[in-house]
């Protein structure tokens, strides 16, 4: 089975990883930001992400911009 594995990447740890079973999608990684990642941010801070479709939701989006 394949699983992906979305995680914070600092200069000094790796937090907020989530394993989800099977291929991301859309649904899976909006909620991935709007529980794990975006309470974990800090004003100011840059989030990059790739240009995979799954990752384009507008969801995971706006939980960005907070």
């Amino acid at each position: 089975m394949r699983r992906a594995l979305p995680a914070e990447r600092r200069c000094h740890e790796l937090s907020a990883p989530r394993i989800i079973d099977g291929p991301i999608t859309r649904s899976a990684f909006a909620t991935y930001i709007e529980t794990q990642l975006a309470p974990m941010l800090r004003k100011g801070e840059v989030v990059i992400v790739d240009n995979l479709d799954a990752r384009m939701s507008e969801k995971a989006v706006a939980c960005l911009q907070k």
